[in-house]
């Protein structure tokens, strides 16, 4: 027999040893799971007798043992919300696999339960969830619980997580207020407000805890908020979080409350242009004074310009554009583009296109600003379009979401 003969029959010796091995680990696997499926099916309706009840760890471990095994069992929680291969045969549900998992010791089969129930959804896997996020011990388990209960839309979890806010530890208060997100109420934002104050600096949950009050009060649209939020701004003393706090200022200010945001942009002036992790704040600021489509944003942006920040000057250009404002006109046209980022040189195009004070010269090719005495004119009726939107606000005709 030639060598290459001898190494494929040892292959094939090899190959049909792991195959039985294979075959006969999964028919002890696949009887393990039978006697596991008669025992819950002998009386579903009565608790198990005591020291009979179905092992959590046990079942989590089968389950990962035939993913293992069985090709045909990739993942337990892809299948349970196509709601087509039970895994653990006809006789027990998903759900009641995912009810003995929720209670194991193991705290990562714990919260792996909570992702299957969020597959399953339904009353009891709800009523489950809301056990787990108020009553589990561990916070990656009450988070997963509550993210469970956000993706299913249960009422329930709201008074739940404004209770834990009111009353629960920090790193409680960080699993619950991700359930509250994307949601506006006066109880939240009266909950978020009483709990910001509180929360204590450099605890590992401030991050998070920080991060989403600010950010689901920018959704809000409560009176005196922008307040509230400008005070807490200048209480902050970490520069990010006081930028989450401006952010969610400007996010939620209605056209009544412009001037505060104005004088927020100018304040921050003298020292953001110096700051690289302050820009994504000031572009910000920008595009929401762009949102309003007020012509009196107009001259708190035109002295930015030239700000050597091509992120900056093309969110300039980008506000200003849709405002057609002639009062930018002279500063447009004296404005020397020499960045050869296309975005950038669209956005000033646009503006200088959509300004009704400028023309262009088609001997130079280049935009001028038209006769001093039509300019006149324009700047005549945009002071008009002003004075009709301050009194328009003043009736309170004009709002903004």
């Amino acid at each position: 027999m030639r060598a290459g003969e001898i190494v494929i029959a040892a292959l094939l010796i090899l190959l049909g040893g792991f195959i039985y091995f294979q075959s006969s680990q999964q028919a002890k696997l696949q009887a393990e799971l039978l006697a596991l499926q008669q025992q819950l099916a002998a009386n579903p309706a009565q608790p198990a007798a005591p020291g009979h009840e179905p092992d959590p760890e046990a079942l989590a471990t089968l389950i990962q043992d035939l993913a293992r095994i069985d090709t045909g069992i990739k993942n337990l929680e892809d299948k349970l919300a196509e709601g087509v291969a039970q895994p653990l045969g006809d006789t027990v549900t998903p759900e009641d696999a995912a009810m003995i998992l929720s209670k194991a010791t193991n705290m990562s089969v714990r919260k792996r339960a909570a992702e299957i129930f969020r597959f399953i959804g339904g009353e009891k896997a709800e009523q489950r969830l809301l056990e787990m996020a108020e009553q589990d011990h561990t916070h990656p388990v009450r988070q997963a619980a509550f993210y469970a209960l956000k993706e299913l839309n249960s009422k329930a979890r709201i008074p739940l997580a404004l209770k834990i806010l009111a009353a629960g530890e920090m790193e409680e208060q960080s699993a619950a207020i991700l359930a509250l997100e994307n949601e506006t109420s006066p109880e939240i934002t009266t909950a978020l407000l009483k709990l910001l104050p509180t929360i204590q600096k450099g605890h590992r949950s401030e991050d998070t805890l920080k991060k989403y009050a600010y950010e689901i009060l920018g959704h809000s649209s409560a009176p005196s908020l922008c307040q509230e939020l400008y005070d807490a701004y200048q209480n902050e003393t970490e520069l990010r979080y006081r930028e989450e706090a401006l952010l969610a200022l400007v996010k939620c200010a209605s056209v009544k409350e412009l001037p505060l945001v104005r004088r927020i942009l100018l304040d921050l002036g003298p020292y953001q242009l110096q700051k690289s992790n302050t820009m994504r704040l000031y572009v910000t600021l920008i595009q929401e004074l762009q949102s309003y489509q007020d012509l009196r944003v107009t001259a708190d942006l035109l002295p930015l310009l030239n700000s050597q920040n091509i992120q900056i000057d093309r969110a300039i250009f980008e506000a200003l554009a849709p405002l057609a404002d002639p009062l930018a006109a002279q500063t447009l046209c004296e404005y020397e583009l020499t960045t050869t980022d296309r975005r950038t040189q669209e956005y000033y195009e646009n503006c200088l296109q959509s300004n009704p004070a400028l023309v262009l010269n088609e001997d130079t090719n280049k935009y001028e600003v038209i006769s001093e005495e039509k300019l006149k004119e324009l700047l005549r009726k945009r002071d008009e379009i002003i004075q009709e939107s301050l009194q328009a606000i003043e009736n309170n005709e004009v709002t903004t979401e």
